[in-house]
């Protein structure tokens, strides 16, 4: 598991900001306790998001980590950007090479259209992990982490069973 890199890509309300309900800095200190190496990018509209990606492609990070919100239809940025699953999926075309993992922490990350919407595709990462939440707001912010504490031990090789709770796999 060691060497490992993640690009931890932050995009949530101003609300959540002002209340420091985010979770950037815990997933970075879960990475660096896991032996990994983090980069942290706040992308608050669509351009930033597309940076971050390019980034985690220059820097050939094996996870690309999107804290932001959603629903069944996409993701919402900061900026109020609603970005349905297969726009978000296309952003991602441009990554080259395409990270391993996206592991996407928001509501309904795990949603059928995000599969979807990749599965039509031409690239896509190996693994696409989210919440399986039958409801918004049903994933907390624990489990957000666990999820992200279980999908890391895959990336670098065996380790553990996985941590298996509500909404994670």
């Amino acid at each position: 598991m060691e060497n490992f890199k993640i690009l931890v890509a932050e995009s949530v309300s101003a609300d959540d900001f002002y209340e420091r309900d985010w979770e950037g800095y815990v997933v970075e200190e879960i990475v660096r306790l896991l032996g990994g190496r983090t980069f942290y990018r706040i992308v608050k509209t669509p351009k930033y998001l597309a940076k971050a990606i390019t980034l985690a492609a220059k820097n050939k990070c094996d996870v690309f980590h999107l804290s932001c919100h959603g629903n069944e239809t996409g993701i919402c940025l900061t900026d109020d950007t609603h970005l349905s699953w297969r726009e978000l999926a296309k952003v991602f075309q441009q990554a080259d090479p395409m990270p391993k993992v996206l592991t996407l922490s928001s509501c309904l990350g795990g949603d059928k259209g995000l599969a979807q919407a990749f599965k039509k595709s031409v690239r896509r990462p190996d693994v696409i992990f989210g919440a399986e939440a039958d409801e918004p707001d049903n994933i907390t912010f624990a489990g957000a982490c666990i999820c992200l504490a279980d999908t890391l031990y895959g990336v670098g090789g065996p380790g553990p069973e996985p941590i298996r709770i509500h909404g994670c796999g």
